[in-house]
């Protein structure tokens, strides 16, 4: 190799660093894509069985969607490092909400479950 290849390799050796410093610096943490695909899923999930419908799932729902879009700000101001932090909590209160509305889905399947035993029951038998 001669001075001017050496030289060469060097500078651009040395640019990156610098540059990559700069992106470390500058909060240049990647994009948070999956985390942002996996809050929209969970919560989209919530929505679907039946969050809305009862106080407390309704309430980590709002939730959710809340820290999201805080979080979507702050990648947009390229922040984020702060932004990742919001789509964990708002993954969390989206799992929250969807685990809320599972059960009054449960316990709303138990309530006939009994009602239908309750009137069988009532029945004579034959």
């Amino acid at each position: 190799m001669n001075a001017k290849t050496h030289n060469f390799i060097g500078t651009v050796a040395g640019t990156l660093v610098v540059a990559c410093a700069g992106l470390i610096a500058c909060g240049g943490t990647a994009i948070p894509v999956a985390k942002v695909a996996d809050s929209k899923a969970t919560i989209r999930a919530a929505e679907e069985a039946g969050a809305k419908n009862s106080p407390q799932s309704s309430l980590h729902l709002k939730l959710a969607r809340d820290q999201l879009s805080k979080a979507q700000a702050l990648i947009d101001d390229g922040e984020n490092k702060r932004a990742a932090l919001f789509l964990d909590q708002s993954q969390a209160d989206a799992e929250v909400a969807l685990a809320l509305a599972h059960e009054e889905s449960e316990r709303n399947a138990t309530n006939v479950t009994q009602l239908r035993v309750q009137e069988m029951q009532r029945q004579p038998v034959r």
